[in-house]
């Protein structure tokens, strides 16, 4: 397996040509994070964010995201259906 490089990401941010094509996403699926990381995620920001790390690790991203607190604006109550 690769190993994650930061600087791929920061020469597509920069408009630059990576060494390698670079992925890119805001967030994966619950279900994916723990699938890719073999851990749970419990709502605990210091262990969901090694789930994070490792997820992005092992699906072959260079960079991870990552919570830094657990801030957050209320949001009403959010009606989901199966589609």
């Amino acid at each position: 397996m690769r190993e994650p490089n930061f600087n791929n990401l920061l020469k597509v941010l920069n408009r630059e040509k990576p060494e390698r094509p670079t992925l890119f996403e805001f967030f994966l699926h619950k279900r994916l994070y723990e699938k890719l990381s073999g851990l749970k995620l419990n709502g605990n920001i210091p262990n969901d964010s090694r789930v994070y790390i490792n997820a992005y690790k092992n699906a072959g991203y260079d960079y991870t995201t990552v919570l830094g607190s657990g801030f957050s604006f209320p949001t009403g109550e959010v009606k989901q259906e199966k589609t």
